[in-house]
C-alpha cells in the first residue's frame, strides 16, 4: 500500500464519494458517521487497533468497493483520516471533521441528514462498541464528567434522544431550542475534555477505584 497521505479537504471529498458511493451495502457508515466513530476510537482508554476497527466501518468484504486498487485507495484514505482525528485527540485539540459545516439553526443539526447529526451518531456507536473498555467505576467528579460528556457529544444524534435529555433536565425556563443552541456552543470543549480524560486513563495518570471490564479480543458491531 502507497504511503498514508496528510488528510486535507481534498481528501476528506474523496472518502466521502468512496463510503458514499451506491455500490456500498446498506446501513454502513459514511464519511461523517466514521469520522465520529474514529474519534470514539481515538479517545479510547484502551488500544483499538486497525484491524478492529476498519471492519466496523468498510463492513464485510471491504463494503463491496470495486477491485483491490479501490480497496487500497479507501484504506489509506482512512488511515489518513485516523491519523488526522488521532493528531486531534493527542494534542488536546480534537475538532468536528473537514466538510462538517454546522446548519445556522441549532435545531436544524438534528436533521437525519445533518453533518453533525451523522457525526454524533458515529461517535454514539463508537462509544456503544467500546463501552466496556472504559473503568467499570470511575471516582465521583470523573464519572459525572463523562457523562456531562456524552450527554453534549450525542446530543445532536437523534431528535428523540435530544427532547429525552432535555426532557429529563425539568427546565421549563429553558425551552429545547436553547438547550440545543448551549450544545452546539459547548461541542468543541466538549471534545477535548473527551480526549483529555479519555488519553488520561490510557496513560495511567488516572487511577479508577476499580479495573476496566475485560474487553474482548474482537467486537462485531450488529448490523441491520
Amino acid at each position: 500500500m502507497e504511503p498514508v497521505p496528510e488528510f486535507g479537504h481534498e481528501e476528506a471529498l474523496a472518502l466521502q464519494s468512496v463510503l458514499g458511493s451506491p455500490s456500498r451495502p446498506k446501513d454502513t457508515m459514511g464519511y461523517f458517521e466514521t469520522a465520529g466513530f474514529l474519534f470514539a476510537v481515538c479517545c479510547n482508554p484502551d488500544m483499538v487497533q486497525p484491524s478492529e476497527w476498519l471492519p466496523e466501518i468498510l463492513g464485510e468484504s471491504h463494503g463491496n468497493l470495486a477491485d483491490l486498487e479501490e480497496a487500497q485507495h479507501a484504506l489509506r484514505l482512512l488511515m489518513g483520516l485516523y491519523n488526522h482525528v488521532n493528531r486531534g485527540v493527542l494534542e488536546r485539540r480534537p475538532a468536528l471533521p473537514l466538510r462538517c459545516d454546522l446548519r445556522p439553526e441549532p435545531l436544524a443539526n438534528l436533521d437525519d441528514d445533518a453533518p453533525l447529526a451523522r457525526w454524533a451518531r458515529g461517535f454514539a456507536e463508537g462509544y456503544d462498541w467500546l463501552q466496556e473498555s472504559w473503568p467499570v467505576d470511575l471516582p465521583g467528579e470523573l464519572d459525572q464528567g463523562l457523562g456531562s460528556c456524552l450527554m453534549v457529544l450525542t446530543f445532536f444524534s437523534r431528535r428523540s434522544l435530544a427532547e429525552a435529555y432535555w426532557n429529563e433536565s425539568k427546565r421549563t425556563d429553558f425551552p429545547f431550542e436553547a438547550m440545543a443552541t448551549k450544545m452546539q456552543e459547548m461541542l468543541a470543549p466538549t471534545m477535548a475534555a473527551y480526549a483529555e480524560l479519555g488519553r488520561s486513563l490510557y496513560q495511567g495518570l488516572l487511577k479508577p477505584e476499580a479495573s476496566r471490564r475485560a474487553r474482548k479480543p474482537k467486537m462485531t458491531r450488529r448490523r441491520k
